[in-house]
């Protein structure tokens, strides 16, 4: 059976090989992005090493290879229990960082030299995949779930047996693909350093649906996009949002998620309203139940630019356009807004008295 091979790269091929001033410079340079970040006395150790071992390790045995690396270690014993398929696909995961992306061309090397009928080979990572910037390396986390909702799908429907190898790499990333493999993988394996053995965990029957998760959460995610205090927050899943200090926003994931789901959602229903200060009256709730699901779109997203008024009053896009009218207009109504401009307009009546609004109504645009 075809199968697409996620390896995770550390550093344990370079550090285990190198000579203790190299190592040490290594470490030290561990999270520097690129070689010019690298103080040059360092770099020179760094990178004489990489270049012998990048000629001595293309064609070591397999035993000299499973003790100078564990991914190499566990990938070995893989295929051992699996035949090589002509058109496997093997993915090297690195760190954002100069010696990560070393590591990682060493391991790919001696795979490629040792599967020569195997054609597909590659090295990922994600801007910020390092382990210096908290807030970085979230962002860097969201960006691959990004990267393979949109791409293993499509593996799996052309019958390719999806395989995470999570023996080498540094512990932060392992945590967290241990739960994506749950929901991207069919099957994760590790191994330990010098061991014969291979653990191999299929995947757990478990089901990613983000509009579920989204729908339970859309008070929250609402407050984060629009920029509102946040309430709910400890129970958000991690992955939809990245708190920097202290400033909430969505993660990369997180917007892609929320822009995917946001329209058919408010599309179903009218929600609660995301701040305190914005009030529904019976008659309100009454006119908007029965709309079609475009229309309830219009209406959520409405209450959501009252929020962002209420914020800041200069807020006044063209498609909420709230202004003050007679007392005699629609009484007890003083302000109204657009609620849609298209298919025959209709405007939203209500109440406004200092820091609070009450909607009171959904009526047809006078002609």
């Amino acid at each position: 059976m075809k199968k697409y091979i996620l390896t995770v790269c550390g550093t344990s091929i370079l550090t285990n090989s190198m000579s203790d001033c190299a190592r040490k410079a290594l470490l030290q340079n561990a999270n520097r992005q690129s070689e010019k970040e690298i103080p040059p006395e360092d770099l020179t150790f760094i990178q004489q090493e990489v270049e012998v071992l990048k000629g001595k390790i293309r064609n070591i045995s397999e035993e000299e290879a499973r003790k100078l690396s564990a991914e190499l270690n566990s990938l070995i014993m893989f295929y051992k229990e699996e035949e090589i398929n002509a058109e496997d696909v093997h993915v090297f995961l690195h760190t954002d960082t100069y010696v990560g992306k070393q590591a990682a061309e060493i391991v790919k090397d001696w795979v490629q030299n040792q599967f020569p009928k195997v054609q597909d080979f590659r090295m990922i990572s994600a801007t910020g995949l390092q382990t210096e910037n908290i807030a970085d390396f979230q962002d860097a986390l969201s960006q691959l779930v990004i990267k393979f909702s949109e791409e293993l799908p499509s593996y799996r429907d052309n019958q390719y047996r999806i395989i995470f190898n999570l023996t080498g790499g540094f512990k932060a990333i392992l945590a967290f693909l241990q739960t994506v493999a749950q929901f991207y993988a069919d099957e994760s394996i590790y191994i330990f350093e010098r061991s014969n053995h291979l653990l191999r965990i299929p995947r757990l029957p478990v089901r990613w649906e983000p509009e579920a998760v989204i729908e339970e959460h859309i008070q929250t995610l609402r407050q984060i996009e629009l920029g509102l205090p946040i309430q709910g927050l400890n129970s958000l899943p991690r992955i939809l949002y990245t708190q920097i200090e202290k400033t909430v926003v969505l993660s990369t994931w997180g917007e892609v998620v929320w822009s995917e789901v946001k329209k058919k959602l408010y599309g179903k229903k009218l929600y609660e309203v995301p701040v305190e200060n914005i009030h529904y009256t019976e008659k309100f709730i009454k006119d908007v139940r029965d709309l079609p699901a475009d229309r309830l779109y219009h209406i959520n997203t409405r209450i959501d630019d009252l929020a962002l008024h209420l914020l800041d009053s200069s807020y006044n896009p063209k498609r909420l356009d709230i202004k003050k009218i007679g007392k005699d207009y629609y009484p007890p109504a003083n302000y109204e807004c657009d609620a849609w401009a298209d298919g025959g307009a209709y405007r939203i009546f209500m109440q406004k008295e200092g820091t609070q609004i009450t909607l009171l109504a959904l009526e047809p645009h006078p002609k």
